[in-house]
């Protein structure tokens, strides 16, 4: 006997409402600022590349665009073995470039939205990086990056180059809160983020933030099981294995698998 499923059920993750924001900042600059892993540009390894951020931040600094690193919280002892030493010289060389000590989860949100853009871009796709590790088209389509959800947690609108039709091509598209630069040499960034509508881009970013809240992931996760324990499979106590206007704060319908 087999299972009749919807085609597509994804539960991604989700954003925390509860946390607090700090209030707007009046910056003149452009300020990026970008939460994960930090690797140095000579450490070799088929799954580090995504961390090397040294090279995009000599790139944002000589376009006058303020870059804020936050490494992972894995790293959060510091640089005593000396592992950040290149991003402590490039941010004691350009005062566009600012390293910061790790933070934890809970106070991520509040010290991100102090930003204009968080930034999520795949290096492979900007630059040449010669990595042995290739992204499959599998990870390309299907995986949900947490950074994204920890921008939207702050409140901020996503510099990303996702693939069209993925997932995280999805999320900053569906609510126009993102800004997509894919195919845009790194050297006229400056120029795009400057030409955007930054307070509109962000209002459009909260607005993600509420409709992706967790508590209506939690809802349709419950419901799930619940159809997978019932007696047809099919959800015969009304539940949706769908998108559903209730699933979510602010109720966006769609009629076609759930990619949230």
């Amino acid at each position: 006997m087999g299972y009749r499923l919807a085609p597509c059920v994804f539960f991604a993750d989700g954003c925390d409402n509860t946390l607090s924001l700090a209030p707007p900042q009046c910056f003149d600059d452009l300020h990026v600022v970008y939460v994960g892993k930090l690797v140095p540009e000579g450490v070799a390894g088929p799954f580090l590349d995504e961390g090397r951020r040294l090279w995009l931040g000599k790139a944002l600094a000589s376009q006058g665009v303020h870059f804020h690193l936050y490494p992972g919280f894995d790293d959060a002892s510091g640089d005593g073995d000396g592992r950040f030493r290149e991003y402590v010289e490039l941010a004691r060389e350009t005062p566009f470039v600012h390293l910061h000590r790790s933070v934890a989860a809970d106070a991520m949100a509040e010290a991100l939205s102090r930003y204009d853009f968080g930034l999520f871009v795949y290096n492979e796709f900007v630059r040449s990086s010669g990595a042995a590790f290739r992204l499959t088209d599998a990870k390309l389509r299907l995986c949900t990056s947490n950074k994204f959800y920890d921008y939207l947690d702050a409140g901020l609108p996503i510099i990303h180059n996702a693939v069209a039709g993925s997932h995280l091509a999805e999320i900053p598209n569906r609510f126009g809160a993102g800004v997509d630069v894919s195919g845009v040499p790194v050297e006229d960034w400056g120029a795009l983020l400057r030409a955007c509508d930054r307070e509109g881009l962000r209002d459009r970013a909260v607005h993600a933030r509420k409709t992706y809240d967790v508590r209506g992931q939690a809802s349709r996760l419950i419901r799930f099981y619940e159809s997978l324990l019932s007696a047809d499979c099919a959800g015969a106590s009304g539940g949706s294995l769908w998108f559903e206007d209730e699933d979510y704060a602010d109720g966006i319908a769609n009629d076609r698998p759930a990619l949230v």
